[in-house]
């Protein structure tokens, strides 16, 4: 089979990477995913949809994540670095208006897990199980690991670059997580992915 027949028999639309690769968000396969390409698009896209005081990245957001989870549980700084990956290739929606939206037939919310789902697996099997999957997100194993992280990594960043995004009283961030928050150009933030990647031994097809 050649290259044009095997894409032509791919489910669904495709976008193009930064690598030059054609990816099928609805039938993604391990040999799509390329590292450069999750770190360039992260690199590349703002955390809190653009509305903080200076650009920071999704993937300055993932090696800190992956810092943190290693603080608490070496086995989950694989699943911090990669655990926002497939916005790589689907974008994502503000947290808070998931819930609120649905589709005529199938909730616009469980359509994009779905998805996400179906990448986050593809690229579980392209690290050859490096970054595991469950069947949330994330691996069980390392759910609570990360979430933690997650959580505790937001809030820092919250509180260095949406000073006005509070609610009543602001919760305790301590100050080597706002220490963490450097706000990478994106070149910067690329290159700190994918040495993480390298320190931790990731690799992909």
């Amino acid at each position: 089979m050649t290259e044009v027949e095997a894409m032509s028999s791919r489910t669904g639309p495709w976008i193009e990477t930064f690598t030059g690769k054609h990816f099928y968000p609805l039938d993604p396969k391990p040999e799509d995913f390329d590292l450069v390409d999750i770190a360039h698009s992260l690199a590349n896209t703002c955390r809190f949809r653009g509305h903080v005081r200076r650009f920071f990245s999704v993937a300055e957001h993932s090696v800190n994540v992956s810092k943190l989870a290693e603080g608490i549980d070496p086995g989950a700084a694989v699943q911090g670095l990669l655990h926002d990956a497939a916005e790589a290739y689907l974008s994502d929606l503000a947290s808070p208006l998931k819930p609120y939206i649905f589709a005529e037939r199938l909730g616009t919310k469980e359509a994009i897990k779905n998805t996400e789902l179906r990448v986050l697996r593809s690229l579980a099997t392209a690290t050859d199980g490096a970054f595991q999957i469950g069947d949330g997100v994330l691996s069980d194993l390392f759910y609570g690991v990360v979430a933690k992280a997650d959580h505790d990594t937001l809030h820092a960043e919250a509180r260095v670059l949406m000073p006005y995004a509070w609610d009543g009283e602001r919760p305790f961030v301590p100050q080597r997580h706002m220490d963490m928050v450097r706000c990478l150009t994106p070149d910067q933030a690329e290159v700190e992915f994918l040495a993480r990647a390298l320190a931790l031994q990731v690799s992909v097809p």
